[in-house]
């Protein structure tokens, strides 16, 4: 047996009897731990049970199956009553409260009226019982018939939704009423989930894993207390959980009041708002339980990895934390055969703004894999105003694609005949002006599938980046210090003249996330790499192609084809987007379902995207990140509109490669 018996107290003044009654019980327990039936044989006490999962109840509804055990178990549990009633020895109630105890009695009827009719025999016979073993027998096995079972324990489960293979929090609690207290152990009845253990535990919090399921599907939780005598309580009401096949997570942001929660991550931060100067737990560290989610293999973040380009199209892993020194590397450095790129993978997104309550919200989710979010579900139902990608239908919201593409892991600068993300030992300081024609047509030269970065890839990388910070937006003053894993170049800082620190154009190491100081005297000015990407935010103003302002008016290209400095309406679509903003004023929304400027109207260096534009009437080019020439708002939503001619050596751009077939 998997536990000894738990004797009760008459069983211990038992054994302050004469040996022979000494004898009797010894003779009692080693008859019940044989491994075959005795002649006189004493059945379990329920302490004693060996702890087997029993099948949901949700597993037993709707089958024919299903029916037929819960008749065949009811049958049974009469018939114990009715032999109880006829029972004629202790031995013989004994077989019978064995047969109760091990029984499954949930959803059957009329079981505590068996309960009382086992109490009732017992009390009969252990009033006409002649000999010690009968009232030992009666006494052991019978005492947890007359107590009053534990009321119904307390759960609370820290999610409604699950993504398959993520975890929650379940919080077990005894009933307030219940005279047990302290002493009470407590049983799960999972399906669909998984623990650690779902026998004997106490009260506390357990944390409780979806199946990995294929599609989607509905988990259940309940539980109920056990006392130290084995009375048990009915089992609580179930808790229901949605499982989701299609992992995706993201956040969504009061525009408001500037605080997001993120959704799906399986973390503390799922349950809490927090404004934008609020340390998130992947702050600081790569080591943290929200990077590790991202870093699933079945969210679109883990498979941002570099690779090495080669001119003819060929691809090639590279270490992921290797330098130039490593033996690998020496085929890559300093040769303009191969540059640099980072993947971004095809993933499906959920990109929406919404009013409800008098208040607007973001909401920004993505997936390796299309899904949905029901907003009704996440308690949202009368929601209005909905706009973005993401098709809507009575609140349930389906995913759209996006393509992948490689892009280039750091900013191509000024180089001459080394245009590009080059693997470059040295630290290179740009002096040649260049303009976006000059890009476009020496990026192109490497290959005829490679050209500078558009809109849309840029926004692809903005939105993930946006997704895994946990709000909309990069710099938030508050972060720019050397504490932060994201500090990027700050609103403040004053390291006007670190123009020359163009640290992210030489060969960064590591595919993590980090902050890197470029100046000894003020470390708030920074090197920042997202996943192995160089500075996607500052030091550099990078040109994006297929795109043009008039009048602060977005046009967008139709075909890539159409790229050029040409601003014809032929070939560019007028977006409708409005750029609203004061120049050198910082970003306080984007339009829906994009990352372009909106307004600046409420923005701050905390709040809003808290990234600085400039943009002026007229015709005007769009440049997006920053520059420490001239102490930019820098951030991933900082944008430049620049006259059409321009051309400076403190501006780049970034190569984009899309293999094609």
């Amino acid at each position: 047996m998997k536990n000894q018996i738990q004797e009760s107290t008459q069983g211990e003044q038992m054994r302050e009897l004469r040996p022979r009654e000494e004898m009797l019980e010894s003779q009692v327990d080693s008859e019940l731990n044989s491994d075959e039936e005795p002649t006189h044989s004493v059945p379990k006490h329920p302490d004693e049970e060996t702890t087997q999962d029993t099948a949901s109840p949700s597993e037993q509804e709707s089958t024919p199956e299903s029916a037929t055990n819960i008749a065949h178990r009811q049958a049974t549990l009469d018939k114990l009553k009715e032999l109880a009633q006829a029972a004629k020895n202790a031995e013989a109630l004994g077989y019978i409260i064995k047969s109760f105890y091990e029984l499954n009695t949930d959803r059957l009827e009329r079981v505590q009226d068996t309960r009382a009719s086992l109490l009732k025999k017992a009390k009969e016979l252990q009033g006409s019982a002649q000999e010690a073993r009968d009232i030992y027998i009666l006494t052991k096995y019978t005492q947890t018939l007359g107590e009053n079972p534990p009321s119904v324990p307390s759960i609370a489960f820290s999610h409604k939704e699950l993504l398959k293979n993520a975890s929650g929090e379940l919080e077990i609690s005894p009933s307030h009423s219940d005279t047990h207290g302290s002493n009470l152990t407590y049983e799960l009845l999972l399906t669909n989930l998984a623990a650690t253990k779902t026998q004997n535990l106490e009260a506390g919090s357990y944390a409780l894993t979806a199946t990995n399921a294929s599609s989607d599907t509905s988990a259940s939780i309940k539980a109920r207390a056990i006392s130290p005598t084995g009375a048990v309580s009915e089992w609580s009401k179930p808790i229901s959980v949605k499982v989701k096949a299609s992992v995706f997570a993201g956040f969504i942001e009061n525009i408001d009041t500037n605080k997001s929660c993120r959704i799906n991550t399986g973390t503390a931060e799922d349950n809490l708002w927090l404004d934008k100067v609020q340390d998130r737990l992947n702050e600081k560290s790569n080591d943290d339980p929200v990077t590790k989610f991202f870093d699933r293999a079945d969210m679109p973040h883990s498979h941002i990895k570099r690779y090495a380009l080669k001119n003819d199209g060929t691809l090639e892993s590279i270490p992921q934390d290797a330098d130039l020194s490593h033996q690998a590397m020496q085929k890559y450095k300093d040769s303009a055969l191969w540059q640099c790129v980072s993947k971004i993978p095809e993933h499906h997104i959920i990109d929406i703004e919404f009013a409800y309550n008098s208040q607007e919200y973001l909401l920004k989710l993505c997936s390796l894999s299309p899904f949905s979010f029901d907003l009704n579900a996440y308690g949202y139902q009368g929601y209005t105003n909905l706009s973005g990608r993401g098709a809507d239908k009575n609140g349930v919201i389906s995913s759209v694609k996006v393509e992948g593409f490689y892009l280039g892991s750091w900013e191509s600068v000024s180089l001459g005949g080394m245009q590009g993300s080059f693997f470059l030992s040295s630290n290179p300081k740009p002096t040649t002006e260049i303009d976006r024609p000059s890009f476009r047509t020496q990026t192109q030269q490497f290959n005829k599938d490679m050209k500078i970065q558009n809109h849309h890839e840029r926004e692809a990388l903005a939105f993930l980046y946006s997704i895994e910070r946990g709000y909309l937006g990069s710099t938030a003053d508050s972060k720019s210090t050397e504490q932060s894993k994201w500090a990027i170049y700050s609103w403040n800082t004053s390291a006007n003249n670190t123009s020359y620190l163009y640290e992210a154009i030489s060969f960064a190491t590591g595919d993590k996330t980090m902050s890197i100081p470029v100046s000894g005297s003020d470390k708030r000015a920074k090197m920042f790499i997202y996943r192995g990407i160089c500075n996607p935010a500052g030091n550099v103003w990078e040109f994006v192609d297929g795109i043009y302002l008039n009048n602060k008016l977005v046009y967008l290209a139709t075909h890539e084809q159409a790229y050029s400095d040409e601003t014809s309406s032929n070939g560019y679509t007028n977006t409708g987007h409005i750029v609203n903003i004061t120049s050198g004023s910082q970003v306080k929304r984007t339009h829906a379902g994009t990352m372009i400027p909106k307004a600046t109207e409420g923005g701050t260096s905390t709040n809003g995207t808290t990234d600085g534009s400039w943009i002026a009437d007229g015709l005007r080019l769009c440049l997006i990140g920053g520059s420490l020439y001239n102490s930019a708002h820098a951030g991933l939503f900082a944008w430049d509109g620049a006259g059409l001619g321009v051309r400076g050596w403190h501006f780049g751009s970034r190569p984009c490669f899309k293999k094609t077939t």
